[in-house]
């Protein structure tokens, strides 16, 4: 890894720095005293550890990520730094932003109303390489797309507001998209979408909302994820650094409830009873 960022560093005329920005706040600091502006596309948690450090610094900053209650509890801090700070300028959020505003704004210059706003995004590999089992690959935070679905979300659909549970109830939200159908896609509410009314000056719509994009399948591989306990957000303490290694089988086999001795044929029959499967209906 190291080798492949000095080779990208020479080949693209930067300088790369290896640091944990999580345990290594001086380092962090004095990283971004020395610049002009900071781009921070880290796992969303870490965020407001670049910003306290760019406030300090009075320098700017820009993310891809949305704006997160620990983010906006240092607006005040930011304002009185006289610096800017930017979220959502990547892809979702943001190139969605900008493509619904110009085409809001010209829909409002020839003196339209805006009655309907459906947008899903993702970032999708290409066909003949989503060949696992989530038609899915990951570009960024791996834990940050798996925690996605554990949200709440929330849209407005013909006048009503529908709140949509995280979790197991997740699947209950996805609907196929008929855009594109040789590549069977689906898509499900991201997060909330009401908020856009006021954002986008389109209080008139009775529908508002904004989804993910993915294949046809990820909903379903992740839903049995989250029924496994494979994605749950309290700590799990045999995952812990201090713990002692464990296998797959080990972790499955305490996830539903068993011996870690017990045999595969055990574990699998406990696996389809926690995904509510009969092994019959599978299909070869």
């Amino acid at each position: 890894m190291k080798n492949q960022i000095e080779q990208l560093g020479k080949k693209y005329g930067i300088n790369p720095v290896s640091l944990d920005v999580g345990k290594q706040e001086e380092k962090l600091g004095s990283l971004v005293a020395t610049q002009d502006l900071v781009i921070s596309l880290l796992p969303y948690v870490l965020h407001p550890l670049v910003a306290k450090a760019c406030i300090a610094s009075k320098v700017n900053m820009i993310t891809a990520s949305y704006i997160t209650p620990a983010l906006k509890e240092l607006e005040k801090s930011v304002e009185d730094a006289g610096i800017t700070v930017i979220g959502e300028l990547g892809l979702d959020p943001g190139l969605d932003h900008m493509l619904a505003m110009e085409t809001i704004d010209k829909a409002k210059e020839v003196g339209a109303t805006i009655e309907s706003y459906t947008s899903y995004c993702g970032g999708l590999p290409a066909p003949e390489h989503s060949n696992n089992p989530l038609r899915y690959k990951f570009s960024w935070s791996p834990v940050g797309v798996l925690m996605n679905i554990m949200q709440p979300a929330t849209y407005l659909l013909n006048g009503k507001v529908v709140n949509v549970v995280g979790g197991v109830s997740f699947l209950d939200s996805v609907t196929p998209m008929d855009y594109f159908p040789g590549l069977n896609l689906e898509g499900y509410p991201n997060r909330d979408s009401t908020k856009y009314a006021e954002i986008y000056g389109i209080s008139s719509a009775h529908t508002l909302l904004r989804g993910t994009l993915r294949y046809k399948g990820y909903a379903k591989a992740l839903n049995g994820f989250v029924k496994l306990g494979l994605i749950n957000r309290d700590v799990f303490p045999a995952l812990q650094p201090e713990a002692s290694p464990l296998t797959w089988k080990e972790l499955l086999c305490d996830l539903v409830g068993i011996l870690p001795s017990s045999k595969s044929d055990v574990l699998k029959e406990a696996v389809f009873k926690k995904l509510g499967v009969v092994p019959s209906n599978l299909k070869p």
